[in-house]
């Protein structure tokens, strides 16, 4: 979850890769992906000297992405991409969110009291606080800018899911224009 492309999109790093990683002990949990070394990522089986470094320059390239993918990243339960996203938009940092109470969490769009709970609970386990120092040491994206102001409010109150192709938008530019005039994306 923590390398698909919704979240740090680490090209490379596939289920079988990552199990792979696990069973040797070369990883325990995300953050350590961080700190592995070219020669144990080519001694794995069917890895080579060329495919270590390509894994490890995706690894460091994922340091850039957004916020609000960070979070999602993280594997929070019931906290998906759009949750992420809209949490993010109203906390402008990892340390507000883990400071913020269950009341403070619901005012948020589509944030209800299983979710709100969840993110309550992920930030009172001392081992998932480690792992978000340690991915802030490394030099992940932990903070954003709130929210920017609506285009318009043409698509309020309209939940939108896009599907087919596209040949003049991506799929994320489509979403964010929707959100800027005040829709909903959903997938279903």
């Amino acid at each position: 979850h923590f390398a698909s492309k919704d979240a740090m999109d680490i090209e490379g790093l596939g289920p079988s890769l990552t199990a792979k990683l696990l069973a040797l002990g070369i990883i325990s949990e995300s953050s350590d992906l961080f700190f592995m070394h070219p020669e144990e990522i080519a001694a794995i089986d069917k890895m080579g000297q060329k495919s270590a470094e390509n894994l490890l320059k995706s690894l460091e390239e994922s340091k850039n992405v957004e916020y609000h993918r960070v979070l999602f990243a993280l594997g929070i339960r019931f906290v998906g991409a759009t949750v992420a996203k809209r949490i993010t938009n109203q906390l402008s940092s990892m340390e507000a969110i883990s400071s913020a109470t269950i009341e403070q969490l619901m005012k948020i769009d589509d944030v209800g009291e299983r979710v709100a709970n969840s993110i309550v609970d992920f930030f009172s386990n001392e081992q998932n606080v480690d792992i978000v120092n340690r991915l802030k040491q490394i030099g992940l994206q932990m903070e954003g800018e709130k929210s920017e102001e609506l285009i318009s409010d043409k698509l309020s109150g309209f939940s939108i899911v896009i599907s087919g192709t596209f040949s003049q938008f991506s799929r994320d530019e489509l979403k964010l224009m929707i959100e800027k005039n005040g829709g909903k994306n959903v997938s279903s």
